[in-house]
């Protein structure tokens, strides 16, 4: 949020400072509005901040896609679709970033489903300890589904959204 208001200083970011400012406050009105637990209105601003549609976050936690969508929600996604185009826009300016578009896209992709699956797992009991490029650090927190199991599921999940016609999953449980 800071570095979008300081860069980007011609647009407005009322949302992501608030959020930014007032988490838990912002994260307690929310989960209010739609009538959710706290931790299911955390879910849906991260799932935001990665590009998620708030329809799908609705479908995961049981919220009527006919339920009006809170101010500050409209805001925020309006807010992160501005920083994404702007960020991409300087992006391609800059020829700072010596990629090619579809290099870009899977890149996108990949963070993507890397963020689905992030919150899935978390979701299903496990605890999210760091999120890298191509893999994930998790330990368990409550979760009586076996890793492999749930991130077997979730893949699967993604790929068939997606499209995709397989998916292979690799975990390591070793640690």
């Amino acid at each position: 949020a800071e570095y979008m208001r300081t860069k980007y200083k011609d647009y407005q970011w009322t949302a992501l400072m608030k959020y930014d400012d007032e988490k838990k406050k912002t994260r307690e009105s929310i989960a209010k509005w739609y009538s959710v637990a706290v931790g299911d209105a955390k879910k849906l601003c991260s799932m935001l901040l990665f590009g998620a549609a708030v329809r799908s976050w609705k479908q995961k936690v049981g919220v009527k896609e006919s339920m009006p969508d809170d101010i500050f929600i409209k805001n925020l996604v309006r807010e992160v679709r501005k920083a994404r185009t702007l960020l991409l826009r300087d992006e391609g300016e800059s020829g700072e970033k010596d990629t090619s578009t579809m290099s870009r896209v899977l890149e996108r992709e990949e963070a993507s489903i890397m963020t689905e699956l992030r919150n899935e797992l978390e979701y299903e009991g496990w605890r999210v300890a760091t999120l890298l490029h191509d893999g994930l650090f998790v330990e368990r927190k409550c979760s009586l589904v076996s890793l492999r199991d749930v991130t077997t599921r979730i893949l699967s999940e993604i790929a068939r959204k997606r499209e995709w016609r397989a998916i292979e999953a690799s975990v390591d449980e070793s640690s």
